[in-house]
């Protein structure tokens, strides 16, 4: 019985654990093209090519189509958006799991680590500078998915994944869109698209914070 619960619970932890991905991703500019809680098949990882990666054991994003230059902003923002991505999964599991969000306990989930962490070293190339970066978008990405209407996004999500424990990126886009289209409809304006931007101003933070407390 305890090995049964021990698995249930380290599988509930990797559907918060995806569905963290799932959030950011939409708007990052790194679509899902699969989750799977259980790990890929053969035939899953075929999928993998120059437009499609895997982010963790359990995560495929698709690439974005144009390629910038090194110092330019685009090619920033990108890297950003997916050091974002990549810190999202294990700081929706941390939160699931009632664990604080710092950087060590980020740093237990290898491979989040090493990708926010790669996509941090095109922002800054000192590694003091880089751990004190990540420790501020760790807190950042906190304050953001705690927000109480994101379970809005993450109920649907967890539960596809803990009924189907797979989940196509088609299906996260369709969450995403009727959601959406629900908030549009309640505000009678256009969501920002980009609700999870780190970056956002005092005002655009002020914005969302309205639109989306309850």
């Amino acid at each position: 019985m305890a090995t049964t619960t021990a698995s249930k619970e380290i599988t509930e932890d990797r559907i918060y654990h995806t569905s963290g991905h799932a959030l950011l991703a939409m708007n990052a500019g790194f679509p899902i093209e699969l989750m799977s809680v259980n790990g890929f098949s053969a035939a899953d990882l075929a999928r993998i090519g120059p437009r499609v990666q895997r982010l963790d054991e359990w995560t495929m994003i698709r690439m974005p189509e144009l390629q910038y230059p090194p110092g330019t902003f685009p090619r920033t923002r990108l890297m950003e958006n997916l050091c974002h991505l990549a810190l999202a999964g294990p700081i929706l599991e941390l939160l699931h799991r009632g664990r604080p969000c710092t950087v060590s306990a980020i740093k237990e989930h290898e491979h989040d680590w090493r990708q926010a962490w790669t996509a941090a070293g095109f922002l800054h190339h000192d590694e003091t500078e880089r751990v004190a970066y990540l420790d501020r978008q760790i807190a950042l990405g906190e304050r953001y998915i705690s927000l109480p209407s994101w379970q809005e996004y993450i109920g649907p999500i967890t539960r596809h994944l803990s009924t189907n424990e797979t989940m196509e990126g088609s299906d996260v886009q369709a969450i995403w869109d009727r959601i959406k289209d629900e908030h549009e409809a309640r505000s009678r304006r256009p969501v920002n698209r980009r609700m999870l931007d780190l970056y956002a101003d005092e005002a655009d933070e002020e914005w969302d914070a309205e639109l989306y407390s309850e």
